[in-house]
């Protein structure tokens, strides 16, 4: 219970404005989860990531990805391409945000990944 309401206050203050609260709060949920012995649910750990990116925290958001090594989301991708630009890495992330951008092509504009995928 604590994961799920960690995770949408952290999708609340990530979406005004809050990535470095968003990312404490998600990353302290996901501590707590691992030191109950629990799988920590993949939607957590994409909100951590959104949020160590919006925070600035690139390593972090990596990491965090890292974990969801088989995951074939469009959310991955468009983060994996965000934190390759902030890493200068531009060939690269061009072609994750444009096959991101492709997958999620009929999401809504409000979609907060979906939209900052499509201005990068």
């Amino acid at each position: 219970l604590y994961a799920e309401l960690a995770e949408t206050i952290a999708e609340v203050e990530l979406s005004i404005g809050l990535g470095n609260e968003a990312y404490q709060l998600a990353s302290s949920a996901i501590a707590a989860l691992a030191a109950a012995g629990t799988d920590t649910p993949n939607r957590l750990i994409l909100v951590a990531a959104r949020s160590a990116v919006s925070a600035s925290r690139h390593e972090h958001a990596a990491k965090l990805l890292n974990g969801l090594a088989g995951s074939d989301e469009p959310e991955v991708e468009a983060l994996r391409g965000l934190i390759e630009q902030e890493r200068g890495r531009y060939d690269e992330a061009i072609r994750l945000l444009e096959s991101a951008v492709s997958r999620m092509r009929g999401r809504a504009a409000d979609d907060g990944v979906a939209f900052k995928a499509r201005l990068d």
